[in-house]
């Protein structure tokens, strides 16, 4: 094989001494310069991210003692903390850095090893998992994974300590004896709770992890379906006779009336109503005799809205409150969930409780369109300003129906805007769920035109329509069929990639690949004959699904970047990513004050993203837009933090050479991504992903014997090693 001089250099390069680079990727910071008005009232934090599914609990999260709101949102799995100034919450985005970023489902702070430090348990597919808080007094929280999974005894044998992933455990002292014991619905039936009692503190003296089974049927109860208790010594009918669906569970365990007992309050998947158990027996023996309903005469919603509840001093007067909020993940019955977070005052005392109507709760604060929150930057008023565009999953009609809107945030300038309707266009009209869109000029008239995505009310199917822009106005009668044919899960981006004058399809896929469909036919009816799967690189990945791929100019060279969000809660830029150099993503990082460094974005999953110059200061902003339903504000800045704060990328690659055995092993300190290429600087594989937790393997047995390339990125540095496959 002849080598070129730009082949010889290449490998020049890459063959040096290993060398760690920083890349001029893009760096933003939260922003509080953005105001949102709504009905003439300032929001006070309205760009916090929205609140779907919270979970909130009271812990220190910026170490200067005093505990601070923290809230973990099922939604989007993703962490706020809010800390507490004169009296109100303050959303502190930076903290979330300080918890683990792979949170899912479900979360419970509490001290397990009684050092006075609050730890963590969440969700594990092998059914719970323990994060131990190492920090000390005055230092930031600080976790070490100690339990994946949690292990109990069960008679005889030691067993995983199931959770069902839709249910919310109870994690306290239940027996009274200074450790945590674990009350959980069981795990194949969901008709029963079952306690895990911690010995612990019986054996050793000492609190740790000690579990064992102790109790089938804690409190003598069933629920056999929604509103159907059964009480000792009575049980459900036939269990054949149920859904196979175990109905999830959200379970509080707490002394609700004052007698110094501990009660139930259980939230059910499929009921809108909260399950009251007094206890009529003691601690140690609990008895429920009877089904009540907490809160009979509250209904935050039309449909099933199952209830979850938690119990702290979250208004921080000295006594424990309540906090009603919802446990879907998504919604798959019509609510509306721009009201599904309520805080229940205590105007007695802990020993005496006496908890107030219900309030909204921090979601009045921020801008909230319910769920699946898709932003859009667009001159909607053709006052020279862009204002923001914000579609939703869907929100309740007059007419019964669940349906997608619009809705305007009309820019007023410095920063400064209004929310003017929340059914821009009477758009809502197009009958469609699950809306997103994009403005194109579709028939080349010069004018931004409306394409839109969603799933039919009437229908039951996926559209693709366009709206013709008539004097900036959009009418839902004009919508106009596009016949594509795609997956509902897929992510349509329309761009003229070859300049030929047609738009083009990038299409985001569920799986994470991106596929570019060049257009042989017309814009308005379009013809997808050449197909690339996997363009420029990105292909499915377990950790990357539901891609969203939009075009932007970040740089504001004119030439344009492809911005991606996808299922692991961060953002990529390919800079000018139609010119045959085109490079890896970088992975869009985003500046912590209170580090001074910074690090990956991480907003949770189901991320739509739009870039523009929203304050007319010639830097761009970043909305996102959340699963919560909400909006999150960035803006571009220069300031890197402290280099010397930084980790460094290590890559360790094992066999190598590879001979008998072709199949590379490769660990990292850093999650990152890789790519394989040979020494002609030809791309071999796509995007690979490398966990800083686990050992990732490649197969190379079908690679002739030779010099390979694998160039591995993590944020802003990259390595290249070099990989030997012998005969």
């Amino acid at each position: 094989m002849r080598l070129s001089l730009l082949h010889i250099i290449l490998i020049a390069i890459l063959t040096l001494a290993e060398t760690v680079t920083a890349q001029d990727i893009p760096v933003f910071r939260s922003t509080e310069d953005l105001t949102l008005s709504t009905i003439g009232i300032q929001l006070r934090q309205p760009f916090a991210g929205g609140m779907h599914s919270g979970q909130f609990f009271m812990f220190d999260a910026n170490a200067d003692g005093d505990e601070d709101l923290v809230v973990f949102d099922r939604a989007g799995d993703v962490i706020k903390v809010f800390t507490t100034e004169a009296g109100q919450h303050v959303y502190q985005p930076d903290l979330a850095q300080f918890f683990p970023s792979d949170l899912e489902n479900w979360i419970i702070l509490v001290d397990y090893n009684c050092d006075g430090q609050k730890d963590l348990f969440t969700y594990s597919s092998f059914g719970v998992r323990i994060f131990v808080n190492t920090s000390n007094a005055g230092e930031y929280p600080a976790w070490e994974l100690t339990e994946d999974p949690l292990f109990t005894k069960s008679g005889n044998n030691t067993v995983n300590l199931l959770v069902n992933p839709s249910d919310i455990p109870s994690i306290q002292d239940i027996d009274g004896d200074g450790d945590v014991d674990i009350l959980a619905f069981n795990f194949s039936s969901g008709q029963t709770a079952e306690l895990y009692e911690n010995r612990s503190v019986d054996n050793t003296g000492n609190c740790g992890l000690d579990y064992v089974r102790t109790n089938q049927r804690w409190g003598g109860f069933s629920e056999c379906n929604c509103g159907n208790y059964q009480f000792d010594p009575f049980t459900c009918a036939d269990p054949s006779s149920r859904t196979m669906h175990i109905e999830g569970k959200a379970f509080l365990v707490a002394d609700i009336n004052g007698d110094g007992k501990l009660d139930a309050l259980i939230g059910q998947e499929t009921c809108d109503g909260l399950t009251y158990l007094i206890n009529q027996g003691t601690d140690a023996d609990p008895s429920f005799v009877e089904r009540n309903l907490y809160l009979p005469d509250f209904s935050p919603s039309q449909g099933a809205f199952f209830p979850s509840i938690f119990l702290a001093d979250f208004n921080k007067d000295g006594q424990a409150d309540l906090i009603l909020s919802s446990n879907h993940r998504e919604d798959l019955t019509g609510l509306d969930y721009r009201q599904s977070s309520f805080l229940l005052a205590n105007n007695g005392t802990s020993a005496a409780p006496d908890f107030a109507a219900p309030e909204p709760f921090l979601q009045n604060e921020m801008f909230d369109a319910g769920e699946n929150a898709v932003p859009v930057a667009y001159d909607a008023t053709g006052d020279g300003r862009p204002d923001l565009l914000i579609a939703n999953k869907g929100l309740p009609a007059l007419d019964g129906s669940f349906r997608s809107t619009i809705t305007l945030l009309q820019n007023k300038g410095n920063g400064s805007f209004e929310q003017s309707t929340s059914d821009w266009m009477a758009l809502s009209q197009l009958g469609v769920t699950n809306l997103s869109f994009q403005m194109v000029d579709m028939n080349g008239d010069g004018n931004a035109d409306m394409v839109l995505k969603g799933y039919g009310l009437n229908t039951f199917g996926l559209k693709i329509f366009w709206i013709p822009n008539q004097d900036n106005t959009f009418s839902a009668s004009a919508a106009l069929p596009l016949p594509i044919e795609i997956n509902a899960t897929d992510y349509p981006y329309f761009y003229d990639i070859n300049g030929n004058g047609r738009l083009d399809l990038l299409l985001g896929q569920s799986n994470g690949r991106l596929s570019l469909w060049l257009n042989s036919g017309t814009n308005t009816a379009p013809g997808f004959n050449t197909k690339t799967d996997a363009y420029l690189g990105i292909d499915r990945t377990p950790d990357r699904t539901f891609l969203v791929p939009m075009v932007v100019n970040e740089d504001g060279n004119g030439s344009p970047d492809l911005l991606l969000a996808d299922n692991s809660g961060g953002l990529r830029l390919i800079h000018d990513f139609t010119s045959p150099n085109t490079s890896a993503p970088d992975v869009i990082q985003l500046y912590n004050a209170t580090l001074d460094a910074t690090q990956p974005l991480k907003a949770g999953r189901r991320l739509w993203p739009a870039l523009a110059d929203l304050t007319g200061d010639n830097a761009n902003e970043l909305i996102i837009g959340t699963a919560q339903g909400g909006l999150l504000a960035f803006i571009a800045t220069n300031e890197q933090g402290n280099p010397g704060e930084e980790v460094k990328l290590q890559v360790n690659l094992y066999p190598n050479p590879l001979e008998t055995l072709r199949t590379l092993r490769v660990t990292t300190n850093l999650d990152a991504v890789g790519i394989l290429y040979n020494v002609s600087g030809q791309r071999l594989s796509g995007e690979l992903s490398f966990s800083r937790t686990a050992t990732a393997e490649i197969d190379l047995g079908n690679f002739p014997t030779g010099l390979y390339f694998l160039r591995v990125r993590s944020g802003s540095q990259a390595i290249t090693k070099r990989i030997i496959v012998g005969p």
